[in-house]
């Protein structure tokens, strides 16, 4: 009788597939010996996601904290990803908050930032309020209104929960009140 020891059989499949995995097949293995075949099911799954969405989050430069290339770094990221998953992967978030992080220190850099998210995402209501953030941060009050305007009409139109937030956003704007 050929008993096998833990662990042959992952051996094997590991062998199996470095020997004769398809091109373009990203693939991974780890030997969980706390775990048997039902007890690690979910971290298989964590760490078979983790493996599938590696470098998902663009670089970062340690420093600064912000991401590696600035902009042009992140739309680039984005285009990979696009390319690598097989449909359009948004950076509307990442460059979002790419733009706030600059309007401190680079307020200049943070309005052409959030000017070309508005350029790249011309129907989210959100890009428009951030616009109108910056121009609010930047002394800018009739061209913050008319942003935080436009995202109060697409916001409607999609009937989105943010609708309100934008409304008090503008009021506030209107009143004079920070």
């Amino acid at each position: 009788m050929n008993i096998k020891r833990f662990g042959d059989d992952f051996k094997e499949l590991r062998h199996i597939l470095t020997a004769n995995a398809p091109v373009g097949l990203a693939w991974d293995s780890i030997l969980m010996k706390d775990e048997d075949h039902n007890s690690g099911v979910l971290r298989a799954h964590y760490f078979g996601l983790r493996k599938i969405f590696s470098g998902w989050q663009a670089e970062r430069d340690p420093k600064t904290q912000l991401p590696v290339g600035d902009l042009s770094g992140i739309e680039q990221h984005y285009r990979e990803l696009s390319h690598r998953f097989g449909y359009q992967v948004s950076a509307e978030q990442a460059i979002d908050e790419f733009g706030y992080q600059l309007m401190q220190q680079k307020p200049n850099e943070a309005l052409a930032t959030f000017r070309r998210n508005a350029e790249l995402y011309p129907d989210s209501a959100n890009v428009y309020n951030s616009l109108g953030d910056c121009y609010e941060a930047l002394g800018e009050p009739e061209l913050a209104k008319q942003n935080i305007s436009k995202s109060i009409e697409l916001a409607a139109r999609a009937n989105s929960p943010q609708v309100s937030d934008f409304k008090e956003h503008l009021q506030r704007l209107t009143s004079g009140k920070r």
